[in-house]
Formats: C-alpha cells, structure tokens, sequence
C-alpha cells in the first residue's frame, strides 16, 4: 500500500480494526471480536481519521523520510502506531469511539535512521460519524541554543569546546567559545527536541557536567558553565617567605609577579593580594598570564576584602621605568581591586598596557592614578586588542608626553562602563593636546555611564576625541569638552558637559556629592551590580553615572 505499514495493537475494553489507505482511501474491514469477555459498547462507531504534517517554513512534507504516528485515549491501550514513507499524503485510518470522548495525537517525523526531526502533539475531541483531517503543525529548524563560558570571576573562557547531542536534526559538530563575544557558543539551525550541551577544556573543570535543554518553538540562551578555580595563590608583601614558598595563606608569596610565574599553564587561577598598611605595598612591575584573576584589597588572613578602604593594594612604579600592569598576547585575564600609581613608562602605557591580547580582559574596580607614559596612554593603553571591558575605574591625575593622558585606545575594540575619568592631560606642542581624557585613534568603542570631564580645560576637544566618529557611542554619561558633538548624539542622553560635583578633588576624592547631576541618570542596561566601593547599584531612584555610586555619609 504505496509503503504503508500497519501495526495491529489490542485495545482495552474492546479490538480495535484499523484500516489504512493512502492516495486510495480504502477501508480496510474488521471483524469485532471481544477482551476479557466484553464487546464493543452499543454506541461506539467506526471513525475515520486523517492526520497529516505540517511544517511551517518549510516546503512541503517532503522534508520527512517517516511519518510516526500515535494515537491514544482513556479507551486505547496501547495506542494505534502507523508509519509511512510516503510523507507526501496523509494517512487516513478507522478506530471505534466512543461518543465525546478525547484523543492525544502524536506525530513525529523521523529520517532515515529513525532519529526524531520534528514532533508535535494536539488533543482533540473526536465527534462520531464525522471524518476530519487534523494537521500537526511542526516547527521549522532555524532555532538555536546559546551561552557563555566563564572563568570564576566571570570573564569568558575563550577556546572551550563546546557539544551538543541530543534528537534533533543534523546536529552540528562541536564549537568553540569565541573571542568577540567573550565567551559566547552558538549552535543554530536546530529543530524543535531534547538537547544535551558539555563544555571541556584541557587543565579546566566545570560547575555542571552538561544541560539538559529542550528547544520548543524558540530560540533557548543562557545555557552556560562557569570554571570551577583550579588553584588560589596568595600573596602577602610582608610575608618572610623567601624561598620554597607554595602560595598558601601559611606560606604566601611577597611579590605578585612570584605568584603569577607559580600559576599552572592552564585552570582557572585566582591570585589573591592582601593589603592594609604594610601588607599592601608593591613596588614592581607585573606581567599577567591567560587565565588568571589578579584581586586586591584583601585582609591579612585573606578572609575580608575591602579595596578602597581598609585594605587598599598599592602597585608601586616608583624607581621603576615601565609600566606597571602588562597584558601582553593573552585572553581571559582580569585585574580588580588595586591602586596603581606612580608608574612611569619609557614609551607607552604609565599605568596599564593591554597589548595584543585577542579577547576577554577585564580591568574592574581599580583606582588608576599619578602614573606616566613618555608616549601615549598615561593610564590605559590599549592597542591591537579586543573584547576589553574597563568598569568600574577611577582614572585620574594621569598624564603622557603625546596622546591619551587617561586612556589611549587605538586598534581595540571595547567596552568603558561606569569609569570617572578626570584632571588627566596630555601636553602638545603649546599646551594641553587634544583627547587628554581619552583618545581614541580607532577601534569600536561602547562608552556608557561614564563621567569623562575636567581633563586638562584649556583646549575644546581635551576630555574626549574621536578620530573616527562613527566607530563611537556614547550614552548616559557625562562627558565634557570633545571633538564629536555630543549634544547632537540621537537618544544617547548623555549630560552635556556638567561638573559632576566630586566630593574633594584637591585630596583626589572623585566620589560624586548628593547634588550632582550623575545621581540616577545612569542606565541599568550593562551596569555593573556594585560599584568602585562595593556598595550595590542603584541606590535611590535609578543607576549613577561614574565609578561612584553616591550613598550618603553616616
């Protein structure tokens, strides 16, 4: 029968006869018969049925190998199967029902090596004496399942692979976390089903071994895995650990740069610093490793942290002639909680160099201040790098010989969210040069709730220049003197070069007064959840612009 085959079931309380027919519908007869002593009730009638699939989006049935079908009810035990090749027609068939009575329909459509495509179900109440065709109608295969890969401090974890199993169509091999969404996997093209995601990555483990996700007419994201910290290394400046040191609270190390050379080549690794007084003083240039998270500010037996307060980290440049902090050809990497002063670099990046470094680096929570470059970048430098996030930052009273006494960015992609950047400069040939907040010389860049203003005041474009405008947004921050018009900037609302009202900036205090005008002008959209003091966001009616978000003094 053009490829059909039947299954012929019992039924409980009576036989069901099946008859099944494409391109002809033939009725095929059955005799009744009877289960455990009983006969089909008086008011059952034969009903012929037709089910055929649908998809939508997708031209016509002949998508499918098999047709599965299930039919069951409070009166069908087991339920009627029937499969086809022939996906081209629907399959028509008879069974007795009882009057008013519900029944589940199941299809599926599977291809040649029965793994399911496509599945669907309907109920439907099944009137007698009346033949109807019920259409299943199946989701097109254009869906997708997503996520992020993240190291413990939440920076992406580029380079994980990624896979995924599970009864849906042509599932694709596995993928890899990539750069320019920090992170990211995607797998498109999936049909509706159950899927199964793992992530692995050598020297790495994971908080869950796998996902169970079930895709359902939709696109599902979200689906991520966070590394489990492989080792924590502490150090302590006035530690009298001088040799055979193995990074213990017992037995810490006294120079930062110690403990990054001790940190395996691959897992996730945290550094933990303490500062405080005598503990919290570091003079010495680092250079930081993939995959390490570099965090200040911690007490003396490494339980409490409090980075601007009690336990303030200092990196040291003094007598020093480089920079102070190096991200040099790594990814996923993060620096957070210190002060970084007094660096002084022969060429560029005072404070901080982000040199090719493809993705994923992080600078979080620091206090960036008094360092100096005789190029450019007197506090950030960031060249030839991608997916850098700097949040959360005080750069200020930095300062270089050219371009950038702030932040010089050129090449790099990245994101500058909830920053004050104020009273840098750049000298040029007759006074303050152009861009001595921040230069951008290229790259895409994402300025949001950022305060860029009173950065050397005797030229107009010195808190922020662009070169190249169109690769520059700017919204909810407030920035000062530029070179981009930003009054004209569509739907950013940005605050047209206001002073933000720090409390002292004579004693470098930039925390922002009760009556600025940052207060809860900010948005939540990418905001971090706590600010440069560790105090949660947003206090009052809505997100502040800055590092700061304003609390008032007990």
């Amino acid at each position: 029968m053009n490829g059909v085959t039947v299954n012929r079931h019992k039924i409980k309380r009576h036989l069901c006869y099946i008859m099944l027919s494409l391109f002809f519908s033939s009725i095929i007869s059955c005799s009744s018969g009877e289960r455990d002593g009983e006969a089909p009730s008086a008011d059952a009638t034969v009903q012929e049925i037709g089910i055929e699939m649908k998809s939508a989006g997708i031209s016509g049935a002949s998508n499918y190998t098999e047709i599965y079908l299930k039919i069951s009810g409070p009166d069908i035990e087991p339920a009627i199967e029937s499969t086809t090749e022939d996906t081209a027609s629907p399959i028509q068939f008879s069974i007795y029902v009882p009057p008013g009575e519900k029944r589940m329909f199941l299809a599926q459509a599977r291809d040649s090596s029965k793994n399911v495509i496509f599945e669907g179900s309907l109920i439907k109440d099944i009137e007698p004496d009346m033949p109807i065709t019920i259409n299943i109608f199946i989701s097109p295969g254009d869906y997708s399942i997503s996520g992020r890969i993240l190291l413990s401090s939440g920076v992406g974890l580029v380079g994980a692979k990624v896979t995924l199993s599970g009864s849906g169509q042509n599932i694709p091999g596995p993928v890899h976390t990539d750069c320019s969404g920090s992170g990211t996997y995607t797998f498109s093209g999936l049909y509706n089903g159950d899927y199964t995601v793992t992530s692995s990555m050598a020297g790495f483990k994971f908080d869950r071994d796998s996902i169970n996700v079930t895709v359902k007419d939709g696109d599902v994201t979200g689906q991520g895995f966070k590394s489990v910290v492989s080792k924590i290394i502490y150090v302590d400046s006035n530690s009298d650990c001088t040799s055979n040191c193995d990074g213990s609270i017992e037995s810490p190390y006294n120079t930062i740069q110690g403990a990054i050379d001790s940190a395996p080549p691959a897992g996730d690794t945290v550094i933990r610093v303490a500062g405080g007084g005598e503990s919290g003083w570091y003079n010495e240039s680092i250079t930081i490793r993939s995959y390490i998270t570099l965090e200040g500010g911690y007490g003396p037996d490494f339980k409490d942290r409090d980075i601007t307060n009690k336990y303030i980290t200092t990196i040291d440049g003094y007598n020093l002639t480089k920079g102070m902090v190096i991200f040099n050809n790594i990814h996923s990497a993060m620096i957070d909680g210190f002060t970084i002063i007094y660096g002084n670099s022969e060429s560029e990046g005072g404070g901080i160099a982000i040199i090719n470094s493809s993705c994923s680096i992080a600078v979080t929570h620091n206090t960036i201040t008094s360092n100096w470059a005789d190029s450019n970048g007197g506090g950030i430098y960031l060249a030839s790098s991608s997916s850098v996030v700097i949040e959360n930052n005080f750069i200020t009273n930095n300062g270089s010989s050219t371009l950038g006494g702030g932040i010089y960015i050129i090449d790099s992609p990245s994101n500058i969210t909830n920053n004050t950047i104020s009273n840098n400069l750049s000298y040029g040939d007759d006074g303050c040069a152009n861009g001595s907040g921040v230069y951008v010389k290229s790259g895409t860049i994402d300025i949001k709730n950022s305060i860029i203003w009173g950065n050397c005041f005797e030229y107009e474009n010195t808190d922020l220049y662009v070169e190249t405008l169109s690769a520059v947004t700017v919204t909810y921050s407030d920035i000062g003197l530029t070179n981009i018009g930003i009054e004209a900037l569509p739907n950013s609302n940005n605050i047209n070069n206001e002073n933000p009202l720090f409390v002292n900036t004579a004693y470098r205090d930039y925390h922002i007064t009760q009556d600025s005008p940052c207060k809860d002008k900010g948005t939540p959209d990418g905001a971090p959840k706590y600010d440069i003091d560790g105090e949660q966001r947003p206090y009052g009616e809505g997100f502040d612009i800055g590092a700061d978000e304003f609390y008032p003094q007990p």
